[in-house]
């Protein structure tokens, strides 16, 4: 099935729910020529104002991502100090729990800009535009909200604990997806090893210079799955040289 005919099929069956679950109810009684009158100022209007929520489901995710990595540095700014070094994740991956909150939040937005460009004609044009789709909008986009609050809170919380701290005696790190903290002293790792490429499961060997820490127990850390770039972990892998870690080479990385 083609992926337009899929979305025009779901766009009726999500109109067909609001229908039931939030039905439209007239919020002016209309004489003939105040309908009329509201039929033009939505064909004037509705074009216009479906661009304001397009602009804001792209810009939304990345200025809440912003903030939110903003507040990430502030708050662990006021617990690591030196000798300490905290390496921040990249900010994009803010964006997660900006994108959540972005799509949750667009409609109060773009509905604060839209009343300002309607200079109080706001309520009349989505009074029409209820009664023409038959359902709430308002009310639909405050349903979404509700749905999308859980996915916002477990990212936010997901992204606000990652974290890499690298102390004089150990480290300790959070990946995205992780759980836990994982701390390690520096007695615990037992080598550290440069590869120069990469071999995927299907035996294809791909350029890719990285690091890969071993540790005492057998477990293993690339510094790659929480740096967007191997290359910015090079501060701690000088630490780890500095308390005599083994560095050795390798050609090629097969996990």
């Amino acid at each position: 099935m083609p992926t337009t005919e899929l979305a025009k099929i779901l766009s009726e069956v999500l109109k067909y729910y609001f229908r039931k679950k939030l039905p439209y109810v007239p919020a002016y009684e209309y004489t003939a020529e105040e309908l009329k009158a509201a039929e033009a100022l939505f064909k004037k209007w509705s074009g216009r104002l479906r661009l304001i929520p397009v602009i804001l489901y792209f810009a939304l995710p990345v200025i809440y991502g912003w903030v939110f990595y903003e507040l990430y540095l502030f708050f662990y700014s006021q617990y690591i100090s030196s000798p300490d070094l905290f390496f921040p994740m990249d900010w994009t991956v803010f964006i997660m729990p900006g994108l959540f909150l972005g799509i949750g939040t667009t409609d109060q937005v773009a509905t604060y800009f839209q009343r300002i460009l309607m200079r109080g004609k706001y309520d009349m044009f989505v009074d029409y535009a209820n009664r023409q789709e038959g359902f709430d909008n308002a009310g639909s986009f405050r349903l979404l909200t509700r749905i999308l609050l859980f996915p916002f809170l477990i990212s936010y919380i997901l992204v606000m604990t990652t974290v890499f701290i690298v102390s004089p005696k150990q480290f300790t790190y959070k990946d995205v997806f992780d759980l836990s903290y994982h701390t390690y002293r520096y007695s615990q790792v037992k080598k550290v090893t440069y590869f120069r490429s990469y071999t995927n499961d299907k035996k294809e060997r791909e350029a890719y210079p990285h690091h890969k820490i071993f540790f005492t127990n057998g477990t293993t850390f690339r510094p790659d799955a929480y740096f967007a770039e191997d290359s910015l972990a090079a501060p701690f892998i000088q630490v780890l040289l500095n308390n005599k870690v083994t560095l050795d080479t390798a050609e090629t990385d097969y996990n």
